[in-house]
């Protein structure tokens, strides 16, 4: 597992969200704490996307607490590899507080600047 990226500020103060939204192979997860800082995440190529309420979440998805993680193996990146061969593809992963956890098999990930 490898950190790509950590929340500039804490997941428990989010406001109103996270927004996603998934189209055309892209999701987009956007985040505002009662600051008015904001962080936009983007997936690109995206084949598989899973969500885990909160109360649900397994102790391996809070290793991925405030941040995206990498993974180069998974079960789920298996599965969906195993179809998309020709594809190169990585399981991204993060939890936010009170939230959940959201796992995304994808091309790319980038924040916006």
């Amino acid at each position: 597992m490898d950190i790509v990226w950590t929340m500039p500020f804490s997941s428990a103060t989010i406001e109103g969200g996270p927004d996603l939204q998934l189209r055309l192979g892209v999701m987009t997860v956007r985040c505002e704490d009662e600051d008015g800082q904001v962080a936009h995440l983007t997936f690109t190529g995206v084949a598989a996307f899973a969500f885990t309420e909160f109360g649900a979440c397994s102790a391996e998805q809070l290793d991925s607490y405030e941040k995206v993680t990498a993974r180069s193996a998974s079960p789920m990146l298996d599965r969906v590899t195993s179809v998309l061969r020709d594809r190169a593809l990585t399981h991204y992963r993060l939890f936010l507080d009170d939230v959940g956890c959201y796992d995304v098999i994808a091309a790319e990930f980038a924040p916006a600047e």
